[in-house]
Parts: structure tokens; C-alpha cells; sequence
């Protein structure tokens, strides 16, 4: 017996489900019936999608998908779409699939797709993805060569096919998956952004080495050229060496790029005359008292003004070369501004400071092990007791020390913080056991309890704005 409407496109394994969901779309019921009427009648016309969704092609032969415009509009008075795939040429048509201002990409267009490539994006996203429903979370198709650039790039000259998605996962980053060409491109790694620029060269924020020894030198390079400074930890071990100037340099950047892009403060970034090229200061001084500033080449990664890394970096670049490379020497890259009025750095001691149920809960219970070991076990209540009566210890010295408590900025927030010294015997000396993360709430002249840090973890958020003087924070050189 011929098979008729939705039956003669291809396999439908979701019956009952595409009914009720094309129902919900048009705000009324719909029966097969009036699916097959409209497929068999002269209205009906079949679209052939290409490999990013465009409905491009000819023939139904060179197709992994098609689609199909309905006769009715959305509640919303949208074109719907039937769609109609198959993992290969000689597979049978798997469908319906009714889409609404949404580009249908099929994965197998582009390589093979294991089954745990489902398993991981499902991992990552907290929801059930697999073959039947991964076309409605892909948006985009990119192809990217070996070096991240993905203009002007054809299948044949890449070495990723990136796949973007609308699924975030649960640290609120869009996920992005991947096939990488062995051979035929094979098999799609899941992740985000940052992880899928590794594959380019060694890189930490928008800073890009071909190796990660390339990265150490580099960051010897700025010790080395820099007045003299300890940038490793006191008390915690670090796989790299200067761990707080990799964190430094790193934020740093961000928050030019922040004040450059969002605060259009125009001297914070500095390009040259085609925009191929970047310098900055890093708000450090050389050994000459100078300052000392980083030059660098632009590799873009997307079609955001924002989307680039900085490769080939130098140090403290001649005017000459700048020149050289386009640049108007006249125009001198500012460093980071945090602030705008030095009160806005200072503790003030009169404030209040909110020591909520809330805050304690989370510093005692949540972020115990930032505590030394020893209190880890104790009682939370006698804990509480103990943080009370520190926190009053402190503020009592900073009223005699404006500097005892130190601002930091936070680069999430991109906001100034300050840092306490808890000393939980409330017996003063150099080293207290941790640092507390006070937020400042101006218009009440109130500070919030946010977090507690390690003294590793405070140095490096304070060495931001600048560089700690006081004691119980400063690591000795």
C-alpha cells in the first residue's frame, strides 16, 4: 500500500508527541489528517538545507535535511516549519520536527557523532539532549583553522568545525562543542569559549603563547623587567612561577578592555592604524622608573569587537617600532582607573557592618575550608562567637590605622571590595588566619559580608589596585 502525507516523507517515530506539539504552536487542535491533506495537495513544496541550515541546495538526494513551510501561523502569527534528517545519504528520512524562526543545522553533516557525545552535553547542560532533540539547541556552524581564525575558512582548510549552542552550563557559560579533524572530522568535545580557544597555542585571559613555556618566559620576561616584587604565593604550592603576576596581567587587561569597550575611555587600549596591532600599560613601573608597557599582535577570534587574542607580546616597545608598525606615537596608553576618589579606597571604621544570619551560613558552612584546619571541626555556634568578636577587634584597630583593612577589586563584579584580618584569638599578630571580604553599600554607609579568602588569595586580589603595604598582608621578598 503507497504511503501518503506526513508517512511518505520518512520514518516518524513521535506520532502522538509532533500532534500535540504543532497543537500547542497554533493554538488549536490539529489532526494528521489535516497534516496529510495539506502534504498531498498542491501547496506543498519541500526546501533542501545545506550544512549550516541554509536552505540552498537542489536536490533532495543531496540533502541530510528538508523542510516544509505549514499552512497555518503560530500563536504569535509565526511561520512553522516541518523538518524532515538522516545521518547519511542512504538513510531514510527521520522526522517531524516543527521549528519556529530557528536554523535547523544537522551535525552529521560535518563528521561523526558518537553516543557519548550525547551523554556529555546532557552532563553539562542538566537536560536530557540526544539525537531525536540536539537540532533545537545548535544555532550556528563555524569552520576554524588551526591558528582560530574562522573568516573566509573553508571545510577543506579547517581544523575545528565549532558548533555554537543556546545551552548554558552550570557556572552560566554558553556551551560550545567541537569536532576536531583526524583525517575526516570525528566525534564533538563539549565545553565553552576559554576551553575551546586552547586549542589554539598555550593561552591565559586574552594573552595567546604557542606553548606554555613560551607563557613562563614570558612572564619571567615581566619579572624580571619589573622593580623587584614577589609574585608567588607565601603559604599555598602553585604549578607555575609567579602565579599572582599571571593573575594580575590577566585581569588586569580585562578591566582595560572593560573601560576601552563599555566606558569608552579611549587611552586605556591603544591600536595601531589598521587595528592589527595593541599596546597597553600594565600599571607597573620597569626598573628605569618607567612605565611599562606590552605591545602585541591582534588575532580575531569572532565578529565581536571584544572576540581577539594578543599574540607575539613585547616589552616596553621603542617608540621607533611603534612607528614602524603604524601606531601615533602621540597617543600613550593609560593604566587601569578602579576609582574615582581615593574615599572610595578607604575603610570607613563608623560604618555598620551587616552580619547577617545569611553571610555567617555561608562563610562557616560553605566556606569552611578556607578556615585553618584546626577550626574546621569546632562547633559552628562557638564559630560564630569567635567571628563576631574578631570582626569588632579589627575594626577597633582600623580605627587607630586607616590602612589596616586594604582595598581589593573584584574582577566578576568589577568592583572595589576591602579585605579584614580576622585573627581569631583576637590576639594580634602578622599573620591572621584568614581575610574577610567586605562589600561596600554606600547609600546606607553599611559594609556586607561577603566571602573569607586565603592571605595567598586576598594578596592577589588586593595587587590589583596596588601593592600592599600593610604588613599582616604583604608577602616579604
Amino acid at each position: 500500500m503507497e504511503k501518503r502525507g506526513l508517512y511518505k516523507l520518512g520514518y516518524i517515530d513521535n506520532l502522538e508527541e509532533l500532534i500535540s506539539e504543532l497543537s500547542a504552536l497554533i493554538g488549536r487542535d490539529v489532526e494528521k489528517t489535516d497534516i496529510d491533506e495539506f502534504i498531498e495537495s498542491s501547496d506543498y513544496k519541500e526546501e533542501y538545507i545545506d550544512e549550516f541550515g541554509k536552505p540552498t541546495l537542489n536536490k533532495k538526494e543531496e540533502a541530510l535535511t528538508f523542510r516544509f513551510e505549514l499552512p497555518w501561523k503560530s500563536t504569535n502569527n509565526e511561520v512553522i516549519y516541518g523538518y524532515f534528517w538522516r545521518k547519511g545519504y542512504n538513510d531514510n528520512f527521520i522526522g517531524c520536527y516543527w521549528f519556529v524562526h530557528h536554523t535547523f543545522i544537522n551535525i552529521y553533516y560535518h563528521g561523526y557523532v558518537g553516543s557519548k557525545c550525547f551523554e556529555s552535553i546532557s552532563d553539562l547542560s542538566k537536560l536530557e539532549v540526544s539525537e531525536k532533540n540536539i537540532f533545537r539547541y545548535i544555532t550556528k556552524i563555524t569552520y576554524v583553522n588551526s591558528k582560530g581564525v574562522h573568516k573566509n575558512i573553508s571545510k577543506g582548510d579547517a581544523a575545528f568545525i565549532r558548533l555554537d549552542t543556546n545551552l548554558k552550563n552550570s557556572f552560566g557559560n554558553i556551551i560550545i562543542g567541537w569536532f576536531s579533524k583526524q583525517k575526516k572530522f570525528k566525534d564533538i568535545t563539549w565545553g565553552n569559549k576559554e576551553s575551546f580557544t586552547k586549542n589554539f597555542g598555550f593561552t591565559f585571559g586574552k594573552f595567546k603563547f604557542n606553548t606554555a613555556k613560551d607563557s613562563k618566559e614570558f612572564l619571567e620576561r615581566v619579572n624580571s623587567s619589573a622593580i623587584q616584587e614577589n609574585w608567588n604565593y607565601k603559604n599555598n604550592k602553585s604549578a607555575i612561577n609567579f602565579p599572582i603576576l599571571k593573575s594580575y596581567l590577566e585581569h588586569e587587561f580585562d578591566r582595560l578592555c572593560y573601560e576601552y569597550y563599555s566606558l569608552s575611555s579611549k587611552h586605556s587600549l591603544i591600536f595601531n592604524s589598521d587595528e592589527s596591532c595593541i599596546i597597553f600599560n600594565t600599571n607597573l613601573i620597569n626598573k628605569f622608573g618607567q612605565d611599562l608597557i606590552i605591545s602585541g599582535r591582534i588575532e580575531r577570534t569572532g565578529n565581536e569587537s571584544e572576540d581577539f587574542f594578543i599574540s607575539d607580546l613585547a616589552l616596553s616597545p621603542s617608540k621607533n617600532e611603534l612607528k614602524k608598525q603604524g601606531f601615533d606615537t602621540s597617543k600613550e596608553p593609560q593604566p587601569p582607573h578602579f576609582f574615582d576618589s581615593l574615599d572610595e579606597i578607604l575603610f570607613h571604621s563608623e560604618w555598620e557592618i551587616d552580619m547577617s544570619f545569611e553571610s555567617y551560613e555561608h562563610i562557616l558552612l560553605y566556606r569552611d575550608f578556607r578556615l585553618p584546619e584546626e577550626y574546621r571541626s569546632i562547633n559552628k555556634e562557638s564559630m560564630g562567637r569567635k567571628l563576631t568578636d574578631s570582626i569588632n577587634f579589627a575594626r577597633n584597630i582600623a580605627k587607630k590605622n586607616y590602612k589596616f583593612i586594604v582595598p581589593m577589586y573584584y574582577p566578576a563584579f568589577r568592583r572595589v571590595q576591602f579585605l579584614m584580618p580576622i585573627y581569631l584569638e583576637s590576639t594580634f599578630s602578622n599573620t591572621p588566619d584568614f581575610a574577610l571580604v567586605l562589600t561596600p553599600v554606600p547609600e546606607y554607609k553599611m559594609y556586607k559580608l561577603e566571602t573569607i579568602l586565603t592571605l595567598d588569595e586576598a594578596y592577589q586580589d588586593a595587587r590589583l589596585i596596588a601593592k600592599p603595604e600593610e604588613v599582616w598582608l604583604r608577602p616579604r621578598i
